[in-house]
């Protein structure tokens, strides 16, 4: 996995012509040096609207063995708009929610890569149709820098590009059961083959901070072309319970493993916590 950080440049576009007059070519004379992860206001103080972004990247080749180029924003507050090498990948709307765009059609192998993406960080006056007081934004990211106004936004979390085989893994999520230790699964696998491929899916949960596999779960499966779920279940014999005062998390490994083809692995931290309401009481 590649971390698409260090050198970013930023621009406003207070007039909200950048769309139309083709700025995801090229950065403008006017942008200056931004930090991502990070917000607008840090490179501009004061300043909300409508932003571009711009950063220049080199790839390894992705290869000929039906693998796909998978690029991730772990959050852009609060309208992100994104081109690569000219083309236009799309748009998500959140401020604090990841999205991915499928790269491996705009990607170059050789030289620069240039990825622009256009920010609306709304204000009280509507842009687009967007305005301030109809968005999420209490605690919009006051903490990135003491003493700033709620009102900031920018590309928050880290840009990373990574190269995932035909068939991968596209979400997990997991649901533990603090009463029965019982982890009950949803696999989503991607697979970009225009025909169906079979496999297996493979679960391990283990202690967080060491490692130590407590469980596991291997099943057969077909991964028709395009995406599927799958469920699977594994367990944990007196699990222990994440609180306040002991925050502890075990680690879930799923590996999707297609038959002749290369595995692709996905860890996530997960804690045994019930919140329920109850005749009224939480």
């Amino acid at each position: 996995m590649k971390t698409l950080s260090g050198p970013w440049t930023i621009a406003p576009d207070p007039d909200n012509v950048g769309r139309q007059a083709g700025w995801w070519r090229a950065p403008r004379p006017e942008a200056v040096d931004a930090p991502v992860p990070g917000i607008i206001q840090q490179a501009l103080p004061g300043q909300h609207g409508v932003f571009w972004y711009w950063h220049r990247f080199r790839a390894a080749p992705i290869g000929a063995d039906g693998s796909r180029a998978l690029l991730r924003f772990g959050a852009v507050d609060y309208l992100g708009e994104v081109w690569l090498n000219g083309q236009y990948l799309g748009l998500y709307e959140s401020g604090e929610a990841p999205f991915e765009f499928d790269v491996t059609e705009a990607i170059q192998a050789e030289g620069d890569n240039l990825l622009a993406v256009r920010v609306l960080n709304p204000t009280g006056t509507p842009i687009d149709g967007y305005i301030l007081a109809e968005t999420p934004h209490r605690n919009k990211a006051l903490s990135i820098i003491p003493g700033s106004p709620t009102n900031t936004g920018g590309i928050l979390y880290p840009v990373t590009l990574r190269i995932v085989p035909a068939v991968h893994i596209q979400d997990v999520f997991a649901r533990p059961d603090p009463r029965t230790g019982r982890i009950a699964v949803t696999v989503t696998v991607s697979n970009s083959r225009p025909a169906a491929a079979r496999g297996v899916i493979t679960l391990t949960v283990g202690q967080s901070a060491d490692g130590e596999a407590l469980a596991s779960v291997t099943r057969a499966a077909d991964f028709p072309a395009g995406g599927s779920k799958h469920e699977l279940e594994l367990g944990v014999v007196e699990p222990r319970l994440w609180n306040l005062d002991d925050p502890h998390l075990y680690g879930l490994t799923t590996v999707v493993q297609e038959s002749g083809a290369a595995a692709h692995t996905h860890a996530i931290r997960i804690g045994f916590r019930e919140l329920r309401v109850v005749d009224g009481y939480l």
